[in-house]
């Protein structure tokens, strides 16, 4: 078999195992995952936000264009990203945590991010680690995982953007050269 067939199988296999993990909780489907099945980078947030109700997809919103944005900056290609929803309904946080941890293994990213308190909560718990700090890189299965605080929030709040941004420079550069180039920028993008 050529490169090009294993990788449609890898593809095809990645997809079913992210839609085994909605079908872990009914209704999860409602903010599906967007992006690539095979990604190198996962976004996750805690809580769908409007935006993302009404597209059906994480990350639809402005927090979506502001991590996408910050990713590009950092020379993270934007077609190698899964976005996803930690909590798109309410279910118990084991569940969650399974479903999450499937997400995760089924994407096979090298950095996944956190994007605000509800999101890092549910993947330190879905990786059985320690409460994440914003831009403390933790190493997980052979990836980089971490949080940068509160996306959304720092969209308003000039003092928060700041913080935001040094922590996805930290964790995409901890990740090293698979995802990113180090060190490309120092000021966050407009948009992040």
């Amino acid at each position: 078999m050529d490169a090009q067939g294993f990788s449609r199988i890898y593809l095809a296999k990645a997809s079913a195992e992210l839609s085994a993990a909605d079908a872990l909780i009914p209704g999860s489907e409602r903010v599906a995952c967007r992006g690539a099945a095979m990604a190198d980078v996962l976004l996750v947030c805690g809580e769908p936000e409007a935006a993302d109700l009404e597209a059906g997809r994480a990350l639809s919103g402005p927090a979506g264009e502001a991590a996408a944005a910050a990713l590009k900056a950092l020379d993270v290609d934007p077609e190698r990203t899964l976005a996803a929803c930690a909590r798109p309904v309410d279910a118990p946080s084991q569940v969650l945590a399974r479903r999450l941890e499937l997400i995760i293994e089924s994407a096979d990213p090298g950095i996944v991010i956190a994007l605000d308190g509800a999101a890092a909560e549910d993947l330190a718990r879905a990786c059985s680690l320690e409460p994440l700090v914003p831009g403390r890189p933790v190493r997980w299965r052979g990836r980089t995982v971490g949080c940068v605080g509160d996306l959304a929030a720092s969209l308003s709040d000039t003092s928060l953007k700041a913080g935001v941004w040094s922590a996805f420079r930290r964790l995409v550069s901890d990740a090293g050269p698979v995802t990113a180039k180090k060190g490309v920028r120092s000021e966050p993008p407009d948009g992040a």
